[in-house]
């Protein structure tokens, strides 16, 4: 009987690489031949009776091939980067602080192997990626698989799927889905929970962009970075009713980038200032009170991460002269941190 030794996560590295470098080159001769293809039949469309017709045949043929081999490629790369073992999981280094803040404060640690003992001290979560991450080149954003160690005693509040959902925010796309495994087994003398989940849109401390933002892309990211803060602080009288909210509009012909700079380890940073016209919602708010909650809700938002800007590290927030009626203009500087790709 012949055994087939585990790739190692080097192995698989290259093992994916090279299936990828295949595509493109099947990918590259199949956009070739098809605009040769695409010159000829338009050519013999417009009346010129000069075709080739056994070349048009012979190009018809290969693009067919070629298309053919191209959807098998695809297809050997999906399971190349399925079946690939990871050392870098940074999907879930991504989740960790967001799990760890949803469950509590419980301890989790994260992992590329499935655990074998119970840890010290319970409960516990064992964060496990096995697989590589797929990356959104343009955004930085991850997606791909991992898996919830849940480690308990006996007498801890198991951690079922149902739970996993009221715990985690809203904004988390951690979802479970069902491997088929059993999902509560024994481990030493406690119970060990698993949540097999698929992940869409992590963003890991320093995100890899390569995507260039557009005008609108940095107005949806200020907008949304400041919109999402501000929800936090919404005011509410002591029966829990809500009394104002500040609303945020950005207007995009505001919003330019002061600086771009990249130093010797590949890491970007990038300065923009946008002109936000903040609209107090109740009477209950001074005007001038807008431009304090605006900025305590952005400088909330610091260290966290968004797609194609990277991780928020810094943001000023300073009043412009204020009219006498309407909304508050005032100016927002944000500063984001992204790491350049190096392949």
């Amino acid at each position: 009987m012949t055994t087939t030794k585990p790739m190692t996560a080097e192995e698989s590295r290259r093992y994916v690489d090279d299936a990828r470098a295949e595509r493109r080159q099947v990918r590259d001769q199949l956009d070739t031949e098809s605009a040769e293809l695409a010159s000829l039949t338009e050519r013999l469309g417009s009346g010129d009776s000069s075709v080739d017709l056994g070349e048009l045949a012979r190009l018809r043929l290969i693009v067919a091939d070629l298309d053919t081999l191209a959807t098998a490629c695809d297809r050997k790369v999906n399971l190349a980067a399925r079946d690939a073992v990871t050392d870098n999981p940074d999907i879930a280094e991504a989740l960790a602080p967001i799990i760890q803040e949803a469950l509590g404060g419980v301890p989790v640690i994260v992992t590329t192997e499935r655990p074998t003992r119970l840890r010290a001290g319970l409960p516990a979560v064992v964060l496990v990626q096995r697989r590589f991450s797929q990356r959104d080149n343009r955004t930085g954003e991850l997606s791909g698989r991992v898996v919830v160690h849940y480690m308990r005693s006996a007498h801890h509040t198991p951690l079922t799927p149902e739970r996993w959902r009221e715990a985690l925010p809203e904004r988390t796309q951690a979802q479970p889905d069902h491997d088929g495994e059993p999902l509560t087994y024994e481990l030493g003398n406690g119970f060990v929970d698993r949540i097999p989940l698929r992940v869409t849109g992590a963003l890991p401390w320093l995100p890899v962009i390569a995507g260039e933002p557009s005008a609108g892309d940095w107005s949806t990211f200020v907008q949304g970075c400041v919109r999402a803060a501000v929800s936090k602080i919404d005011g509410r009288d002591r029966q829990g009713q809500r009394r104002w909210r500040a609303r945020i509009d950005v207007s995009r012909k505001d919003v330019q980038v002061i600086s771009d700079d990249t130093d010797n380890e590949g890491v970007r940073t990038r300065t923009i200032e946008a002109v936000l016209h903040a609209t107090k919602g109740s009477d209950l708010l001074e005007r001038s009170d807008t431009v304090r909650l605006v900025r305590e809700a952005a400088e909330a938002s610091v260290g966290t991460s968004f797609p194609l800007v990277g991780r928020l590290a810094a943001v000023e927030v300073s009043a412009l002269a204020p009219m006498a009626r309407g909304p508050m203009p005032m100016t927002v500087r944000l500063s984001g941190i992204s790491q350049r790709p190096t392949r």
